[in-house]
């Protein structure tokens, strides 16, 4: 093949460089949800050193790259940003020798930040990435493709791959969200959405939340001195197995909060029962959607959970408690995120897949980082 055919061809590269990776995440992330904000995902990064490894799909113009040369690594300049069509964020995990969706901020072979997207036009450019990754790679907690829908992505329960060859993407978790369009209008929605429970249901969450409130509950909005509260509940239920054991993440999460409440988008919810703090969570409200990205309950006072979930859903329904200095925005829905303790599907809670990528070590690409 003669240079000028090989002139605009499509290959496959890696930038290590942090801020060449950090003017990318920018240029391409949609900042839809709070976990696409660079401003989060910088704070996990910083906190947890992973080396940086963004695969990039692009045009090569200049050098001729054939596709048997995949994988070089690249400097781009800012000019050279609108050659690049694919972004795949990785980091390098030392103690694994694989690679996660970037930060890589892992704990107990999970990583935390969710809602993660492979930015691609298409499947041949998401599958070129996929197998332009240097090495073994366990990717999780993915946003299906946006080409991909209905059953094929498993809306309906089935674990059917949607990609092909190495690519496969398997349901990994479920994400949870609650709409409160979904349920009446206006101040007739949490009413209406209490009546699709159950009758003996509705009259067994009533009650255990009634004989809480019996000993007198209080709520408190917006202290951000209460984050340590909900560390050491977190803290005291989970012990070695929780996030909050490994400092690097426990020190990102206060730093993480520090942020929210500095721009205004945080939301600390405090539950006092007879006076004690009894549960504490802690959100983050971006584009219409209330992010809950941690708790804590007292082991003191069962059924708390209950009722600081359902103040959360009474709340997106009314508006009518207090929001201490952030901006009252209209909520379009609460996303509870991933991790089902028992009582997001009896909550009646919308399912949300989000799947997951495992890359085993293979010879197609370069050696993996040393």
């Amino acid at each position: 093949m003669s240079p000028t055919e090989n002139k605009y061809m499509k290959t496959i590269g890696t930038i290590e460089d942090a801020p060449t990776c950090a003017r990318l995440w920018k240029h391409f992330y949609p900042r839809s949800t709070v976990f696409d904000l660079w401003e989060v995902r910088e704070i996990f990064a910083r906190h947890f050193g992973r080396r940086h490894c963004f695969v990039v799909h692009y045009t090569d113009e200049k050098d001729n790259v054939s596709p048997g040369e995949n994988g070089v690594r690249l400097k781009i300049k800012d000019s050279d940003i609108n050659a690049i069509d694919g972004v795949l964020p990785l980091s390098w995990i030392e103690e694994k020798k694989e690679f996660a969706f970037f930060p890589g901020e892992t704990w107990k072979d999970r990583t935390w930040l969710e809602q993660n997207k492979i930015i691609a036009p298409n499947k041949e450019v998401m599958t070129r990435l996929i197998h332009g990754i240097p090495g073994a790679a366990e990717l999780r907690y993915l946003c299906p493709p946006p080409w991909e829908t209905g059953d094929k992505i498993g809306q309906n329960g089935t674990n059917a791959p949607v990609t092909g060859s190495m690519g496969e993407m398997h349901i990994d978790e479920v994400g949870y969200l609650f709409h409160p369009a979904n349920h009446g209008i206006k101040e007739e929605q949490y009413p209406a959405y209490l009546l699709g429970f159950a009758g003996k249901s509705r009259k067994k969450i009533l009650a255990e939340i009634h004989a809480i409130e019996k000993k007198g509950v209080k709520f408190r909005y917006n202290v951000l001195e209460d984050i340590e509260l909900l560390f050491q509940f977190n803290q005291d239920n989970f012990k070695e197995n929780g996030y909050f054991h490994d400092p690097r993440f426990l020190n990102a999460f206060r730093e993480l909060a520090q942020m929210l409440h500095q721009k205004k988008m945080l939301r600390v919810v405090t539950v006092l029962v007879d006076n004690k703090t009894a549960a504490v969570d802690m959100a983050a409200v971006w584009n219409h959607t209330c992010f809950f990205l941690a708790g804590g309950t007292s082991r003191t006072v069962p059924g708390i959970a209950k009722l600081i979930n359902l103040h959360h859903i009474q709340w997106a329904c009314s508006h009518t408690h207090h929001l201490g200095d952030m901006p009252l925005e209209e909520i379009h829905s609460l996303d509870f995120l991933c991790g089902d303790f028992g009582w997001k599907e009896r909550f009646h809670l919308s399912p949300r897949p989000l799947y997951k990528i495992i890359v085993p070590e293979k010879g197609h690409g370069y050696a993996p980082l040393s």
